[in-house]
């Protein structure tokens, strides 16, 4: 088998020389965990990196753990919308917080919940809370998902998983939708460091928040929590990141836009439509129907190029009817079943992406 010259994910996190610096107030106080100097301090810099007016930042262990102590300290119970198109993470977050997942289909153009969508669903069920996923980091304005929301007086939380570092308009970084906006520091992701996640919400959410990932410790009576604190070490690692991670958002935008350029030539091949500036983790792209996908990745992993499908398969067509509501999904299933993922790096250059187009086109027949 030829090696991966181009693998899906390149990681890239700073050496520890860059990071453990971070630490020196952390030994100093003997404090590794619950909410020590490097954890407030990544809070800090992360709500001065994004500036969004009445938020605050909690950092937690993971955005899976940070989407359940949303709804914990919100005291959500009953049942939560969310859209069949997304990462497992999503209902595992409401399963966590002892709430019952409405599974829903997304709309064709977005890969997103729709206010349509919602309006349907809230005629049908007694829907608690809902919580919107910005499907690949997509970075669109959701007011009008917030106003079907607020209507029916149902908080709306925002699965932003893929999206820190993005904006809706220029000068308006995602982050300030919804009762709560939470990322994920993976890895894999643009501001990855490790394991973790921030929270971005008011400051009275804020401090439940930060109650329910301590087991729900410090509420008034007892409170539902878990254990969902960012040791000293991640936070140290994050503010690395933050060092560093910024001047990298030019060069993906812009592999983005070759990416997007190359597919629309083609005509056949769906991109994201307004998906406002994402931070681009990854750049999607829906193929045409009679597209043998499986048999596209494995050709493209014998040239060297590794490519990923998601969010595959659809929640729907995997979760047991005993733990979800599973409502009718065919937009999710469809587009699970033609959606291909597309490498892009910290530094992408394009004579690399070049190299990785050469490939696409002799995987799928008609590009140019």
């Amino acid at each position: 088998m030829n090696p991966i010259r181009f693998p899906f994910l390149r990681p890239s996190l700073p050496g520890p020389e860059q990071w453990t610096p971070y630490l020196a107030s952390s030994y100093s106080a003997r404090r590794y965990s619950n909410f020590g100097p490097a954890n407030e301090l990544f809070e800090r810099r992360l709500e001065n990196f994004l500036s969004i007016a009445g938020r605050e930042a909690v950092a937690c262990s993971s955005a899976t753990s940070g989407l359940a102590a949303v709804l914990m300290e919100r005291g959500v119970t009953g049942k939560v919308a969310i859209p069949s198109f997304t990462f497992p993470a999503t209902v595992h977050a409401v399963l966590t917080a002892g709430c019952l997942p409405v599974v829903c289909d997304v709309d064709a153009r977005t890969w997103e919940l729709s206010p349509a969508m919602l309006e349907s669903v809230f005629a049908r069920h007694d829907i608690a809370a809902v919580i919107h996923v910005r499907a690949f980091g997509f970075c669109r304005d959701l007011q009008n998902i917030a106003s079907v929301c607020a209507v029916r007086g149902v908080p709306l939380v925002v699965d932003a998983a893929a999206a820190l570092g993005g904006s809706i308009s220029p000068g308006v970084p995602a982050g300030g939708q919804g009762m709560a906006e939470v990322f994920s520091l993976h890895a894999t992701k643009v501001f990855g460091i490790g394991e973790g996640g921030a929270i971005f919400c008011g400051p009275d959410d804020a401090l439940r928040s930060t109650q329910a990932l301590n087991f729900g410790l410090g509420a008034p009576a007892f409170a539902k929590g878990l254990n969902g604190k960012l040791s000293e070490f991640s936070a140290a690692i994050g503010l690395a990141v933050l060092d560093c991670a910024l001047p990298m958002l030019p060069a993906r935008a812009a592999a983005a836009q070759r990416y997007q350029d190359f597919f629309q030539a083609n005509g056949q091949i769906g991109t994201p439509a307004d998906p406002g500036l994402p931070p681009w983790q990854c750049f999607p792209a829906l193929l045409p129907t009679e597209t043998d996908v499986p048999s596209l990745l494995e050709s493209a992993r014998s040239r060297g190029l590794e490519l990923r499908r998601y969010y595959h398969p659809a929640l729907h067509r995997i979760l047991p009817p005993e733990i979800a509501i599973l409502e009718p999904a065919p937009v999710a299933e469809d587009l699970a079943a033609r959606m291909v993922c597309f490498p892009i790096y910290p530094a992408m250059s394009e004579e690399e992406q070049s190299e990785i187009l050469q490939i696409v086109k002799a995987v799928l027949p008609g590009l140019d």
